[in-house]
Protein backbone atom coordinates (compact mmCIF):
# COMPACT_ATOMS: atom_id res chain seq x y z
CA UNK A 1 0.00 0.00 0.00
CA UNK A 2 2.54 2.43 -0.83
CA UNK A 3 4.83 4.17 1.62
CA UNK A 4 4.74 2.56 4.94
CA UNK A 5 1.57 3.48 7.04
CA UNK A 6 2.07 5.13 10.21
CA UNK A 7 0.56 4.82 13.60
CA UNK A 8 -1.59 7.58 12.48
CA UNK A 9 -3.13 8.67 9.19
CA UNK A 10 -4.38 12.03 8.87
CA UNK A 11 -6.65 12.00 5.42
CA UNK A 12 -7.95 15.40 4.48
CA UNK A 13 -9.22 17.07 1.52
CA UNK A 14 -12.15 19.76 0.21
CA UNK A 15 -16.07 18.92 -0.22
CA UNK A 16 -16.59 16.94 -3.32
CA UNK A 17 -12.66 15.06 -3.60
CA UNK A 18 -13.86 11.97 -1.88
CA UNK A 19 -12.04 12.12 0.66
CA UNK A 20 -14.77 10.19 3.23
CA UNK A 21 -14.72 6.93 0.68
CA UNK A 22 -11.38 6.69 0.32
CA UNK A 23 -10.60 7.05 4.51
CA UNK A 24 -13.24 4.49 4.90
CA UNK A 25 -11.77 1.83 1.97
CA UNK A 26 -8.53 2.84 3.78
CA UNK A 27 -10.09 1.93 7.31
CA UNK A 28 -11.19 -1.17 5.68
CA UNK A 29 -8.09 -2.09 3.66
CA UNK A 30 -6.07 -1.82 6.90
CA UNK A 31 -8.30 -4.20 8.64
CA UNK A 32 -8.41 -6.61 5.50
CA UNK A 33 -4.64 -7.29 5.67
CA UNK A 34 -4.91 -9.86 8.29
CA UNK A 35 -7.12 -11.21 11.51
CA UNK A 36 -5.40 -9.76 13.68
CA UNK A 37 -5.09 -6.15 12.53
CA UNK A 38 -6.61 -3.55 14.64
CA UNK A 39 -8.18 -0.09 13.47
CA UNK A 40 -10.19 2.23 14.47
CA UNK A 41 -11.44 5.21 12.71
CA UNK A 42 -11.94 8.86 13.86
CA UNK A 43 -14.74 11.25 12.19
CA UNK A 44 -13.14 14.74 12.68
CA UNK A 45 -15.01 16.06 9.54
CA UNK A 46 -17.06 17.68 12.14
CA UNK A 47 -18.35 20.97 9.50
CA UNK A 48 -19.34 19.18 6.82
CA UNK A 49 -22.63 17.89 6.83
CA UNK A 50 -23.00 15.32 4.12
CA UNK A 51 -21.26 11.91 3.31
CA UNK A 52 -19.66 11.12 6.40
CA UNK A 53 -18.26 8.98 7.72
CA UNK A 54 -20.30 8.63 11.24
CA UNK A 55 -22.94 7.92 9.11
CA UNK A 56 -21.47 3.91 7.98
CA UNK A 57 -20.37 3.57 11.74
CA UNK A 58 -22.62 0.39 11.90
CA UNK A 59 -20.67 -0.91 8.54
CA UNK A 60 -17.68 -0.09 10.20
CA UNK A 61 -18.02 -2.21 13.25
CA UNK A 62 -19.99 -5.46 11.80
CA UNK A 63 -16.01 -5.43 9.63
CA UNK A 64 -14.30 -4.74 13.32
CA UNK A 65 -13.40 -1.44 12.88
CA UNK A 66 -13.83 0.83 15.86
CA UNK A 67 -15.48 3.93 14.88
CA UNK A 68 -14.85 6.87 16.75
CA UNK A 69 -17.29 9.73 16.53
CA UNK A 70 -18.86 12.53 18.13
CA UNK A 71 -21.70 11.71 20.86
CA UNK A 72 -25.24 10.62 19.73
CA UNK A 73 -26.97 14.01 20.11
CA UNK A 74 -24.41 15.72 18.05
CA UNK A 75 -24.65 13.04 14.55
CA UNK A 76 -26.72 15.31 12.78
CA UNK A 77 -25.66 17.86 14.03
CA UNK A 78 -23.30 20.55 12.18
CA UNK A 79 -22.16 22.25 15.58
CA UNK A 80 -18.09 21.47 15.71
CA UNK A 81 -17.72 18.58 18.94
CA UNK A 82 -14.67 16.16 19.38
CA UNK A 83 -15.35 12.82 19.76
CA UNK A 84 -15.06 11.56 22.87
CA UNK A 85 -12.04 10.02 23.92
CA UNK A 86 -10.15 10.93 20.88
CA UNK A 87 -7.14 11.55 22.34
CA UNK A 88 -6.85 8.72 24.57
CA UNK A 89 -7.17 7.35 21.16
CA UNK A 90 -4.52 8.78 19.27
CA UNK A 91 -2.74 7.96 22.49
CA UNK A 92 -3.33 4.46 21.84
CA UNK A 93 -2.30 4.39 18.28
CA UNK A 94 1.00 5.94 19.06
CA UNK A 95 1.64 3.12 21.19
CA UNK A 96 0.60 0.74 18.70
CA UNK A 97 -2.47 -0.91 19.83
CA UNK A 98 -3.82 -0.47 16.50
CA UNK A 99 -4.08 1.94 13.39
CA UNK A 100 -5.98 4.97 13.32
CA UNK A 101 -6.80 6.64 10.25
CA UNK A 102 -8.76 10.15 10.75
CA UNK A 103 -11.18 11.85 8.32
CA UNK A 104 -10.19 15.22 8.34
CA UNK A 105 -12.22 18.14 7.04
CA UNK A 106 -10.37 20.32 4.46
CA UNK A 107 -11.38 24.04 4.76
CA UNK A 108 -10.22 26.21 7.49
CA UNK A 109 -12.33 25.26 9.91
CA UNK A 110 -11.72 21.34 9.58
CA UNK A 111 -7.93 21.77 9.86
CA UNK A 112 -8.63 24.21 13.01
CA UNK A 113 -10.14 20.94 14.50
CA UNK A 114 -6.12 19.24 14.13
CA UNK A 115 -4.98 21.75 16.26
CA UNK A 116 -6.68 20.36 19.54
CA UNK A 117 -4.55 17.11 18.82
CA UNK A 118 -1.30 19.06 17.62
CA UNK A 119 0.19 18.56 21.29
CA UNK A 120 -0.13 14.76 20.87
CA UNK A 121 1.45 14.39 17.23
CA UNK A 122 5.08 13.85 16.84
CA UNK A 123 6.62 14.28 13.74
CA UNK A 124 7.39 10.24 13.46
CA UNK A 125 3.39 8.80 15.09
CA UNK A 126 1.40 10.14 11.79
CA UNK A 127 1.22 11.52 8.13
CA UNK A 128 -1.10 13.13 5.72
CA UNK A 129 -2.40 12.46 3.12
CA UNK A 130 -4.62 15.06 0.31
CA UNK A 131 -7.26 14.03 -1.69
CA UNK A 132 -7.68 15.75 -4.75
CA UNK A 133 -10.21 15.57 -7.29
CA UNK A 134 -8.94 17.79 -10.06
CA UNK A 135 -12.35 18.25 -11.30
CA UNK A 136 -13.16 20.46 -7.77
CA UNK A 137 -12.98 24.10 -7.15
CA UNK A 138 -9.51 25.07 -5.67
CA UNK A 139 -8.00 21.68 -7.27
CA UNK A 140 -7.65 22.22 -11.23
CA UNK A 141 -4.39 22.93 -11.61
CA UNK A 142 -0.82 22.62 -10.08
CA UNK A 143 -1.05 26.12 -8.53
CA UNK A 144 -4.74 25.79 -7.23
CA UNK A 145 -3.48 22.04 -5.87
CA UNK A 146 -0.04 23.96 -4.08
CA UNK A 147 -1.99 27.16 -2.78
CA UNK A 148 -4.50 24.40 -1.39
CA UNK A 149 -1.63 22.25 0.36
CA UNK A 150 0.35 25.37 1.96
CA UNK A 151 -2.90 26.68 3.24
CA UNK A 152 -3.54 23.71 5.34
CA UNK A 153 0.04 23.68 6.56
CA UNK A 154 0.13 27.17 7.87
CA UNK A 155 -3.33 26.73 9.35
CA UNK A 156 -2.72 23.19 10.60
CA UNK A 157 1.25 23.13 11.02
CA UNK A 158 1.32 20.38 9.60
CA UNK A 159 2.94 18.78 6.72
CA UNK A 160 1.31 17.03 3.68
CA UNK A 161 3.13 14.40 3.03
CA UNK A 162 1.38 12.68 0.10
CA UNK A 163 -1.12 13.32 -2.56
CA UNK A 164 -4.05 10.79 -3.46
CA UNK A 165 -5.68 11.08 -6.50
CA UNK A 166 -9.51 10.97 -7.14
CA UNK A 167 -10.28 12.18 -10.70
CA UNK A 168 -13.69 11.64 -11.24
CA UNK A 169 -17.41 13.41 -12.24
CA UNK A 170 -19.71 11.15 -10.63
CA UNK A 171 -21.89 9.36 -12.35
CA UNK A 172 -20.12 11.09 -15.48
CA UNK A 173 -16.69 9.85 -15.63
CA UNK A 174 -15.16 7.92 -18.27
CA UNK A 175 -11.41 6.19 -18.45
CA UNK A 176 -10.06 9.53 -20.10
CA UNK A 177 -11.64 11.69 -17.12
CA UNK A 178 -9.74 9.78 -14.47
CA UNK A 179 -6.42 9.74 -17.14
CA UNK A 180 -6.21 13.23 -17.38
CA UNK A 181 -7.00 14.13 -14.09
CA UNK A 182 -4.39 12.06 -12.93
CA UNK A 183 -1.63 13.59 -15.17
CA UNK A 184 -2.25 16.87 -13.06
CA UNK A 185 -2.12 15.32 -9.47
CA UNK A 186 0.86 13.17 -10.92
CA UNK A 187 2.65 16.71 -11.91
CA UNK A 188 1.77 18.79 -8.93
CA UNK A 189 3.37 15.87 -7.04
CA UNK A 190 6.52 15.76 -9.02
CA UNK A 191 6.75 19.95 -8.69
CA UNK A 192 6.11 19.40 -5.24
CA UNK A 193 8.33 16.07 -4.43
CA UNK A 194 5.86 14.33 -2.52
CA UNK A 195 4.36 10.89 -3.81
CA UNK A 196 1.69 10.33 -5.19
CA UNK A 197 -0.15 7.52 -2.77
CA UNK A 198 -2.15 6.37 -5.27
CA UNK A 199 -4.88 6.66 -7.70
CA UNK A 200 -8.10 5.61 -6.14
CA UNK A 201 -11.06 4.88 -8.96
CA UNK A 202 -14.86 3.73 -8.64
CA UNK A 203 -13.99 -0.14 -9.23
CA UNK A 204 -14.97 -0.78 -12.19
CA UNK A 205 -12.47 0.81 -13.44
CA UNK A 206 -9.72 -0.94 -12.23
CA UNK A 207 -8.66 -3.60 -14.03
CA UNK A 208 -8.72 -1.18 -17.15
CA UNK A 209 -6.91 1.22 -15.52
CA UNK A 210 -4.14 -1.17 -14.67
CA UNK A 211 -4.06 -2.14 -17.99
CA UNK A 212 -2.97 1.02 -19.14
CA UNK A 213 0.37 1.73 -17.44
CA UNK A 214 -0.60 3.90 -14.59
CA UNK A 215 2.40 3.92 -12.25
CA UNK A 216 0.97 4.68 -9.12
CA UNK A 217 -0.93 1.83 -7.03
CA UNK A 218 -4.11 1.63 -8.12
CA UNK A 219 -6.93 1.44 -5.26
CA UNK A 220 -10.62 0.15 -6.25
CA UNK A 221 -13.04 2.35 -3.56
CA UNK A 222 -16.36 1.22 -3.15
CA UNK A 223 -18.80 3.57 -2.41
CA UNK A 224 -20.82 3.68 1.15
CA UNK A 225 -21.98 7.14 2.10
CA UNK A 226 -22.99 8.84 -1.39
CA UNK A 227 -26.93 8.23 -2.29
CA UNK A 228 -27.64 5.85 -4.77
CA UNK A 229 -28.93 8.34 -7.45
CA UNK A 230 -24.76 9.65 -7.24
CA UNK A 231 -23.85 6.35 -8.26
CA UNK A 232 -22.61 5.29 -11.46
CA UNK A 233 -25.08 2.76 -13.56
Amino acid sequence: MGPAVKPITIVTGHFGSGKTEITINLALRLRSQSAEAQVALADLDLVNPYFRSREVRHILAAKGITAVIPPEEFLTSEMPALPVGIINTVRQAKDGNFKLVIDLGGDEQGIVVLGQLKPELNEGDYTVWLVVNPYRPFSRNIEEITATIRRIEAIGRISVRGLISNPHLLAETQLETIVDGHRIVRETAERLRIPVIALAVHERFAERLRESGIQEEIWPITLFTRPAWLDPE
